[in-house]
């Protein structure tokens, strides 16, 4: 099968909502297999993200591109985004071309974004003394204590006057059982983000912002996991929620974030907002730079006390987000775009796929385990394909990615002499694919089993 890599290549969007024809150039990051397979993964990306990909050109393998264009920073800070799991990343629009002075334009964005690689959670940590709370690759993200910057030093009136940077954790009860009794034992401080009648319905099933203490038992918990037994109080695997480094209090942080609970779309209709929900809530704050989604993440990231990092930690990515220093957040009030409900309708189905990849390979022979990342990737580069052809029931694409396995690779063009594509597109309704599918493959199995009982695959008949 061929192997996927990361591509680049300089594409000219239109942008849907527009009624004129004005295009604009940027530096595409994909996740491909070949030119032909980045044009359908960024073709993808884009049309729910409200743009048209018109054209695209220079389109090489990452190594050769920037070999190209060694000049491009802007090509290695993309590159860097991109992943068979974040298989696209899109440049500033505009910026595609050389300005005038010979160079794209660079410019970062007011969200600082580092990426956390090699965390691994804690296991139970039987006979370690003394146990760790976090592990060690997110302690400095976490716990650590950094100098105050100058705007922090003029803030406080000296270097010795600013306060410790304290950690705090905005969790969903939901994703944990006894979640808020744990809590309440933990004796660490917290506040429910909902107040009155709300917080008291949604007790069970509302976040929490909680400040975080090293050596104490939920903390550690936070970051524990046992893959050989369900250990309850273990909530790596759950995702529960997002971290938060401040100087400011709790009281504060609950004041500012419970303001991001309910957001209002551009007609002023009323979402609730999971915007500590991993992956996908989490995710889309990490594309707050995107200028089409500046409008709803960068009020998270204020340019006052209490200024704010936030680390996202989810089993797709670890990254810490920050404003620059001398940046201002491009918006003050969050709200949800159509633009933003597109983008969050794109991950959850990227996400959700994901969800199906694991569910195919654990329910395929052993025998063909030989490479799970490798069967994953393959998935991951039909994904496209099954979604542009009109697939999108769960156990559909289940059952796609089961038969890619075991009858790929391509099954559904090259199977059977080309029978199985044949049915795809001879029928309208996808329900009646899978049917079909399934009757084929059953009439298949029945004469390969008839021929092995018969004997004729010996005597060649």
């Amino acid at each position: 099968m061929p192997e996927l890599s990361l591509w680049l290549g300089i594409c000219h969007f239109h942008r849907t909502v527009d009624t004129n024809l004005d295009t604009f150039p940027a530096l595409v990051a994909a996740w491909a297999d070949s030119a032909e397979g980045f044009e359908r993964e960024v073709h993808f990306h884009t049309n729910t993200h409200g743009l048209q990909m018109i054209l695209a050109e220079e389109v090489l393998p990452a190594a050769e591109w920037m070999q190209k264009h060694p000049d491009r920073k802007d090509a290695q800070r993309l590159a860097a985004k991109v992943s068979a799991k974040h298989p696209v990343e899109i440049g500033a629009l505009g910026g595609g071309a050389a300005g005038a002075d010979g160079q794209p334009d660079d410019t970062e964005g007011y969200l600082h974004i580092e990426e956390i690689e090699g965390v691994e959670p804690l296991g139970s940590q039987f006979g370690v003394h003394p146990p760790k709370t976090v592990p060690d690759a997110l302690y400095q993200p976490l716990f650590g204590q950094p100098d105050p910057i100058p705007a922090e030093e003029a803030q406080y009136g000296s270097a010795d006057k600013v306060p410790p940077l304290n950690t705090y954790a905005i969790l969903d009860a939901a994703k944990v059982v006894n979640f808020v009794e744990m809590l309440e034992a933990s004796e660490l401080e917290h506040r429910c983000l909902f107040k009155g009648e709300a917080a008291e319905e949604m007790r069970d099933v509302a976040p929490y912002v909680v400040r975080l203490e090293e050596d104490n038992d939920f903390t550690r918990n936070l970051f524990s996991h046992d893959p050989e037994q369900e250990v309850p109080w273990f909530m790596w695997d759950r995702e529960p929620g997002i971290y938060v480094r401040s100087r400011g209090s709790l009281e504060e942080m609950w004041r500012h974030f419970r303001k991001f609970t309910k957001v209002q779309d551009e007609s002023g209709k009323w979402y609730y907002f999971r915007f500590w929900e991993s992956p996908v809530s989490a995710h889309l704050l990490s594309l707050g730079n995107s200028p089409e989604l500046q409008q709803l993440v960068s009020p998270m990231f204020p340019a006052v006390h209490p200024t704010v990092t936030i680390l996202v930690l989810s089993q797709y990515m670890t990254i810490v987000l920050s404003r620059y220093a001398d940046s201002k957040p491009p918006a003050t009030r969050s709200i949800m775009t159509k633009m933003v409900q597109e983008t969050m309708r794109h991950l959850r189905k990227q996400y959700e796929f994901e969800k199906l990849i694991k569910i195919s390979i654990r329910h395929i022979p052993l025998a063909l385990h030989s490479n799970e990342k490798e069967i994953a990737e393959h998935l991951r580069s039909k994904r496209n394909m099954f979604y542009n052809l009109g697939f999108w029931r769960r156990d559909h694409l289940a059952k796609l990615c089961c038969w890619e396995i075991m009858l790929g690779p391509d099954f559904l063009q090259t199977y059977a002499q080309g029978e199985i594509w044949h049915i795809i597109t001879s029928v309208k309704a996808t329900h009646e694919a899978i049917e079909q599918i399934e009757t084929f493959l059953d009439v298949q199995a029945g004469d390969e089993q008839e021929r092995s009982e018969t004997g004729d695959d010996w005597i060649g008949t």
